[in-house]
């Protein structure tokens, strides 16, 4: 029905409105602000409705009134301010369509009203942003109101970009005064809000600053002065506070503080604090790890050597790392690679070694043969990460130690040793011919020496020596010519195999049966190899004579 007809009714409407039945209630608040929304009478009834303790009744009573806002709702509003939830919003929302809100009631709500009053009329009139407005908003931080004062410190910093130069420059002024006054312990967000402006305000702003980067302020304050600093105007007296800060701060406050101290020198006497934070999180130990390792010096290494022992996998490795990148370490990680040391730090300390590679100088890698020779003795598992350093730093001079103790330790009778020589030796140079020789030479120390034709399918030492002959045929003579530690018996075992072979393996086993001889014309074979020789012995085939 239309607005005329529907007029007839409205005695029924009113009635409803003051009936019990809040949902007849509500709907009539509906239509009558629909119908007669300028109606005084209508109007006194609203806004008595507005006022009822149901927040439901009390929202539709103001969306009537609404409809046509005028200055006799402003009590009305004023009173809904000061409740809790729906009513509040709408009493706000409502209060910023008047034509002209006035600013008297809100002011006065913001000396003598509740919180929720106070909270209201600093969102209003930070919406409506002219200097008065702002001026009354100020009120608030003259109280004692924590909650209101923390509200209207964001909601005077959201109102300011949109007021003029002249107002937002006597507002700053009169923040930086405010943040001056106001309790760090009390109202460290409201502070934290109102820094941007109180930094403005200031002709030194690093110095202003440090103020608080200095003190021992809430989270939110440090980060907030943080965030108002840019690195230009961050100097070396910072260095020292940020540091502080950062190490007794939240991740908040670190991740705010480490863009400033990146371009910031670091001394010694800042140590204990970088080591702090490489403990804070991967960004932090990122961040205070490359400051460290500017340092470089003895002292510095020790402690983070400390910090390995007690960091967990991915600290390990960004401790190892640094480490590996320091001139002064290889002495003192070699130092802590002794017999029985932990898996997970020694496997650190040969990852930061391998780091050093050709920077490793020729008195270390000297050092670390002598100290790898003595782990392999004691069979420390810790020479095996040793081996993996020495393999990047020295691989042919390594493999020549190896190959040189395992000799002597074989003429030593310490067989199982130099065993595990020459198989650390195969690891690092499996194609190098003493290499591959001693492990010939091994393999005929544990072969029977059978003379069966099973033997020359089977055995390993006379493969081994087939496989070399092959290719160093010349250099293995040679080898074993001077080489006194191989019996008789095994030459003739070797000759007599090879001999039998096809070529040019049968020529190998001839010079291999003459050097037998000309070692051992008296031995017990010695006219069984005449014999072979004779045998075998033609144009194209073997030396010996």
């Amino acid at each position: 029905m239309d607005k005329e007809s529907s007029s007839l009714q409205v005695p029924r409407v009113v009635a409803l409105l003051e009936g019990e039945d809040q949902e007849l209630a509500c709907a009539a608040a509906r239509i009558l602000g629909y119908l007669l929304p300028e109606d005084p009478a209508v109007r006194s009834m609203l806004r008595k409705a507005a006022g009822s303790a149901n927040g439901v009744l009390s929202g539709y009573a103001m969306d009537a009134l609404g409809r046509s806002p005028g200055p006799d709702m402003v009590p009305v509003l004023a009173a809904a301010m000061g409740r809790d939830g729906a009513v509040r919003a709408k009493a706000i929302d409502t209060y910023k369509r008047l034509a002209t809100p006035p600013i008297e009631p809100l002011a006065r709500m913001i000396r003598t009203g509740p919180t929720s009053a106070r909270l209201a009329a600093s969102d209003i009139l930070s919406t409506l942003g002219t200097r008065e407005a702002l001026e009354a908003l100020l009120e608030i931080f003259r109280g004692t109101d924590a909650q209101a004062i923390e509200a209207a410190a964001g909601h005077l910093l959201s109102a300011l970009p949109r007021a003029d130069d002249a107002t937002r420059k006597a507002l700053r002024d009169e923040a930086a005064r405010i943040v001056g006054s106001l309790s760090p312990d009390k109202a460290p967000r409201a502070i934290a809000h109102l820094i941007p402006l109180a930094k403005e305000a200031q002709d030194a702003p690093g110095r202003w600053a440090a103020r608080y980067l200095k003190a021992r302020t809430a989270p939110e304050i440090a980060c907030a002065a943080l965030r108002s600093l840019v690195p230009g105007e961050v100097d070396a007296t910072l260095t020292a506070p940020l540091l502080d800060l950062a190490r007794q701060g939240t991740a908040q406050v670190v991740e705010a503080t480490l863009p400033l101290l990146a371009n910031l020198p670091v001394r010694e006497s800042h140590l204990g604090a970088l080591l702090e934070l490489v403990r804070a999180g991967a960004s932090a130990r990122t961040f205070a790890l490359k400051r460290i390792e500017t340092l470089d010096t003895s002292r510095t290494v020790s402690a983070l050597l400390k910090a390995l022992e007690g960091a967990d996998e991915g600290g390990r490795n960004d401790l190892a790392d640094t480490l590996g990148r320091m001139r002064c370490a290889p002495p003192l990680l070699l130092r802590r690679l002794q017999p029985g040391a932990p898996s997970p730090l020694a496997r650190a300390l040969g990852r930061a070694l391998r780091l050093q590679g050709e920077r490793l100088s020729g008195a270390f890698v000297r050092q670390a043969r002598t100290r790898f020779l003595e782990l392999v003795r004691k069979e420390d598992p810790v020479s095996d990460i040793l081996l993996d350093v020495l393999q990047v730093a020295d691989r042919a001079g390594i493999t020549k130690t190896l190959l040189e103790e395992a000799l002597r330790s074989r003429k030593s009778k310490r067989f199982r040793e130099s065993a595990r020589l020459v198989h650390l030796a195969s690891k690092l140079s499996p194609d190098d011919f003493e290499t591959r020789y001693a492990e010939a030479i091994l393999s005929l120390q544990q072969s029977s020496l059978a003379l069966t034709p099973r033997a020359r399918q089977t055995d390993t030492a006379l493969a081994r020596f087939s496989s070399l002959g092959r290719s160093h045929h010349a250099k293995l003579l040679t080898r074993l010519g001077g080489d006194r530690e191989v019996p008789p018996q095994a030459l003739y075992f070797l000759g007599f195999h090879l001999s039998d072979g096809a070529p040019p393996m049968d020529a190998l086993g001839c010079d291999l049966l003459g050097l037998f001889l000309r070692r051992a014309p008296k031995h017990p074979s010695a006219e069984a190899a005449k014999n072979i020789l004779k045998r075998v012995r033609r144009p194209g085939r073997g030396r010996a004579g």
